[in-house]
């Protein structure tokens, strides 16, 4: 071999191997997106995620530096199996789909809870069809939406109204299908929330009597992260909850104009909707006992309502994630079985 073809067999060498190390950057690339991409939120879409519509609106993440990409559900529970699916990478929902799930998974985390209130839900019952107390539920058909947080409003509001469930028809229907439902009479009430509620309201006029009961139930609502996204994202994470609580801080020192903003991101035509509900919230960041105590609640309840597969009721400690919050918001964990000064798992 003579010199100039030593010489091109070289130089074809390195143009190859620099074409195939191209090639692999370029497949490295499309399987790790950048740590700039941003992360997928699924949320609610209704007045409880009002933290998160006003952090999104107000430009609060990218500020903390993040990025979010919102994803509407009309339910949480929807918003959860999504996180599931892989269409998002986090998501909010109230606590009973987080139980729900709890029997047949460990891959997720809840982060903190963004919202709790006592009338969250409620029932919207049909007045020409004989229902003007609740004890006239006996004998109705009541629609809701199975597993989940309003189907167990409505076990302990009958348990509180002293109305045996053996009395009442229960028929589950998707959280959209509802309001239809109990218009046509396919059902004589249903239990939920808005804006199925308001939109049942809308159409029934006279025809609707709602029944609500603030003792029965304490609902949170929450953020809830997989554990491979955590293990892999808690930066990015702790800037989202840093947005949140940003928000959390611009709602407490002006009310009114991050009340607009939520109307805005939910749209100007459910602004009446946006602003009766959020005086039904307390919106803010944290991790408490309750939330501990209505999930094991629930996990009894869900056992006895066709979950008899269910012989053990989970830690749910173990399934809360204490420590991005703990960075962001000292003193908002109030956990038993928790120090504060505990170290982060390692993944």
């Amino acid at each position: 071999m003579n010199k100039s073809t030593a010489t091109g067999w070289v130089s074809w060498r390195t143009v190859c191997l620099a074409m195939c190390i191209t090639i692999l950057a370029s497949a490295c690339r499309k399987k790790s997106p950048p740590p700039d991409t941003p992360i997928r939120l699924g949320i609610q879409n209704n007045a409880v995620t009002s933290l998160v519509a006003i952090a999104h609106g107000k430009g609060l993440f990218k500020k903390n530096g993040i990025g979010v990409e919102l994803v509407r559900y009309p339910s949480g529970k929807l918003a959860l199996q999504g996180l599931f699916r892989g269409e998002v990478d986090v998501a909010t929902c109230a606590d009973m789909p987080i139980v729900d799930h709890s029997f047949e998974r460990q891959d997720f985390w809840v982060v903190s809870t963004i919202a709790s209130t006592e009338r969250g839900a409620w029932i919207i019952a049909r007045r020409d069809h004989g229902i003007q107390v609740p004890a006239d539920l006996r004998g109705k058909r009541i629609g809701t939406q199975q597993n989940s947080a309003v189907h167990f409003f409505l076990s302990m509001f009958l348990l509180y109204h002293v109305i045996p469930e053996s009395d009442v028809t229960i028929r589950f229907y998707d959280a959209a299908d509802l309001p239809e439902a109990l218009v046509d009479g396919q059902i004589d009430a249903f239990s939920m929330r808005n804006p199925f509620i308001a939109e049942a309201r809308e159409k029934l006029g006279a025809k609707a009597v709602e029944f609500r009961d603030s003792i029965v139930y304490r609902q949170t609502f929450n953020l809830v992260a997989s554990r491979r996204f955590m293990s892999e994202n808690p930066d990015r994470v702790e800037a989202l909850l840093r947005g949140l609580l940003a928000a959390e801080k611009f709602l407490v020192a002006h009310p009114e104009r991050a009340r607009q903003v939520a109307v805005r991101e939910y749209g100007s035509e459910r602004r009446e909707e946006i602003l009766i509900d959020w005086r039904r919230y307390r919106f803010a960041l944290g991790l408490d006992q309750s939330l501990l105590l209505t999930m094991e609640d629930q996990a009894q309840w869900a056992r006895s309502h066709g979950r008899s597969d269910v012989q053990t009721i989970p830690n749910y400690l173990a399934y809360i994630y204490p420590y991005a919050l703990r960075n962001v918001k000292p003193g908002a964990v109030n956990l038993m079985g928790y120090e504060q000064d505990s170290q982060e798992p390692r993944q």
